[in-house]
């Protein structure tokens, strides 16, 4: 029998009553992995939450981007209460990220298209995969 999907409620929920979160995208990060990580990074941060965005080295043009003093590498991240993968299909393409996903607790899959999110399940857990429009000013 497949899994339903959580509601928005219940995804705030999780969001709102962790106090450390950790985004990451997929391995060989582009501007949309880059972009979606740093955008949401920067709301939650905005809103009181301890966060770390958790990429590999990337491109010096992508410097640009607002909110890279959240960046870290896999090795230097701490475990958090709440893991968000963005921009990345499968846990195959967190690179060393995976770890740090398969020790956190809840797993969750999104879809984020212009503040729309949609939930779905995939073996072995959850991973959050966002993809957001975005337009730099």
């Amino acid at each position: 029998m497949k899994k339903a999907n959580n509601s928005f409620d219940e995804i705030m929920e999780w969001v709102l009553s962790a106090e450390t979160i950790a985004l990451a995208g997929h391995t060989n990060p582009d501007g949309d992995a880059i972009g979606a990580c740093l955008a949401l990074g920067g709301a939650l941060e905005k809103a009181g939450k301890q966060v770390q965005v958790i990429l590999e080295k990337y491109a010096d043009k992508y410097q640009l981007i607002p909110n890279g003093h959240l960046v870290c590498a896999a090795e230097d991240a701490r475990l958090p209460e709440l893991f968000l993968a963005l921009d990345c299909g499968d846990e195959g393409r967190l690179g060393e990220a995976a770890e740090i996903f398969r020790r956190v607790m809840i797993y969750q899959i999104y879809k984020i298209r212009l503040c729309e999110i949609s939930l779905r399940s995939m073996p072995g857990g959850w991973l959050l995969q966002a993809d957001l429009d975005m337009k730099l000013v």
